[in-house]
């Protein structure tokens, strides 16, 4: 068994945040349907092929539990593990799929023009139909094309709203925001406390600004891709930024919130308690674990939304896909039931500081106080939506509203120009 692993720095996704059902010790209780068929014989496949990113200093060790047990059903299959430095990663992929020497196993967050071409499996010809019903339902939608589920979600986050419980009910406030309306109300109550304290924390800029402007987006009852079109300048959407800089104007956020980054700006404000609510990652991490560590009472919610929209939280997941070579379909089948059975897939909340997306790995996850999760976080999770990663376009987009959406806010600016402009970038590609 070959394993090979390029070091890397630390850096997954914006974290916070079953699998099958098996015997112990990882024997499969059932497989999928097109390998009970007999459809996929491994004849000639002597090899496979992972390629990872490296979320922890543990990302290799937990897979090679899995290849191990894999092994010795499977002695005579060669596993070739790459875990990657995220930096290395896209380039890696983009060269491997250039040249036409696909990975067997990807761990990847662009799949959809893979899907389109007919490189990827259906997650239903790789997974028992058991795994398949895990899914959170809102992560599995989230995996598919055309209807079609082709990215197997393989860890998560979800970004809500935290709020501090002891400077709310100093202010008089019994719970959390619902509507755009009562956080103008709350943030006059805050304000007359008198104290040196933030009604709400809000990061726009280059590190951060991504997913606060997704949750505020979404929130305000707008959209990033509707009905077959990018409308990210619509009216809806220039509403809900201006809300945003007049919240800034009337003093209930930080001055500058678009050139106000997560790491160096709202996350030290709230663990500080000098933030009444910000946006952060559910579960253990960068954003609650210095909270904790501070003695600051805090509670999660969705956001306040305006215009009709339904409470949300952003989900973000990294996907693992499997690629169509010859003989490989009941290996990676193979593989993949071991990666998702409960007991092992939960492990992912510690060793990778992400959540499993399957219900029955999260029941597990959510009964350990190392996690950091709640049954509370388990509905904020399935309340989750997600940036439009399937549309042509995003990549564009995606890069300017990392880059320019903290315009949208700043006084001076027009904000349905910025918004116009980043809606542009989606032509680029």
């Amino acid at each position: 068994m070959k394993f090979r692993t390029v070091p890397l720095a630390l850096g997954a996704l914006s974290l916070a945040l079953a699998g099958c059902s098996a015997e112990p010790g990882g024997t499969p209780s059932s497989q999928p349907a097109s390998s009970q068929s007999g459809s996929s014989p491994t004849e000639g496949a002597k090899s496979l092929s992972i390629v990872l990113a490296q979320y922890s200093p543990k990302t290799q060790d937990h897979w090679n539990e899995i290849i191990d047990e894999f092994k010795v059903d499977h002695p005579d299959v060669e596993v070739d593990l790459q875990v990657l430095d995220w930096g290395a990663l896209t380039p890696t992929v983009n060269t491997l799929i250039q040249t036409q020497q696909y990975p067997d196993i990807l761990n990847f967050g662009n799949w959809a023009s893979y899907a389109a071409e007919g490189l990827l499996y259906p997650a239903e010809d790789v997974l028992s139909q058991t795994i398949m019903d895990d899914f959170l339902p809102a992560f599995a939608e989230n995996s598919k094309l055309e209807g079609v589920q082709y990215a197997m979600p393989m860890v998560a986050s979800v970004n809500v709203l935290y709020y501090n419980k002891d400077i709310l009910d100093r202010a008089g406030i019994t719970a959390p925001p619902a509507t755009f309306e009562e956080l103008i109300q709350q943030c006059s109550k805050i304000k007359e406390l008198e104290e040196d304290i933030v009604p709400f924390a809000v990061a726009l800029g280059a590190v951060g600004g991504t997913a606060e402007a997704a949750l505020w987006t979404y929130s305000g009852g707008g959209d990033y891709f509707k009905d077959g079109e990018w409308v990210i300048d619509s009216d809806t959407n220039v509403e809900t930024f201006e809300f945003i800089k007049q919240l800034t104007a009337d003093g209930c956020t930080q001055p500058n919130p678009g050139q106000t980054n997560t790491g160096d700006g709202t996350y030290p404000l709230f663990q500080q308690g000098k933030a009444a609510m910000a946006y952060g990652t559910l579960g253990t991490g960068a954003f609650t674990t210095p909270a904790r560590e501070a003695g600051i009472d805090f509670g999660t919610a969705t956001y306040p939304t305006a215009g009709g929209a339904a409470p949300l939280t952003l989900g973000i997941q990294d996907n693992l896909l499997a690629f169509k070579k010859d003989g490989n379909q009941q290996l990676i089948a193979d593989l993949l039931t071991r990666y998702y059975e409960a007991e092992h897939y939960a492990s992912v909340a510690k060793t990778e500081g992400a959540f499993p997306t399957t219900k029955s790995a999260l029941d597990i996850t959510i009964n350990d106080p190392e996690t950091g999760l709640t049954p509370a976080d388990l509905d904020l999770m399935e309340q989750s939506r997600f940036y439009p990663t399937t549309q042509p376009g995003w990549t564009g987009v995606n890069a300017r509203i990392k880059s320019d959406i903290g315009l949208a806010v700043t006084e001076g600016n027009d904000t349905r120009q910025v918004l116009a402009a980043i809606q542009e970038a989606s032509k680029t590609e």
